[in-house]
């Protein structure tokens, strides 16, 4: 019975990530700029992956040891409106706070 459950945890896997991957591509296509292709490729991922909410953070282009949040999806914005205020547009350096040491990672 475990091996039928792996199986299937399995399937459920690899049928996501197809989901993703497709996503991913509608996404892209049907996008006219990089603003925009972030965006939907940020709500194609999370909506195929069953997320509340995902970020998109960009290495600063005057300082590269800047990483700084910029766009943020969420599939329920009056829920998460106190985080993504806080977190759009924050900023961090490499090695500080969590998403500083994930990036050093």
């Amino acid at each position: 019975m475990h091996s039928m459950r792996m199986n299937n945890e399995h399937d459920i896997y690899i049928s996501r990530l197809i989901d993703v991957q497709e996503a991913t591509t509608n996404a892209l296509q049907a996008s006219n700029n990089f603003n925009e292709a972030i965006t939907k490729l940020l709500a194609s991922i999370c909506t195929s992956l069953t997320w509340n909410l995902g970020a998109f953070w960009k290495i600063d282009d005057d300082n590269a040891m800047l990483l700084a949040c910029k766009v943020i999806w969420t599939a329920e914005p009056e829920a998460y409106a106190s985080l993504t205020d806080a977190k759009l547009n924050h900023q961090c350096s490499l090695g500080v706070g969590l998403s500083g040491r994930v990036w050093q990672t």
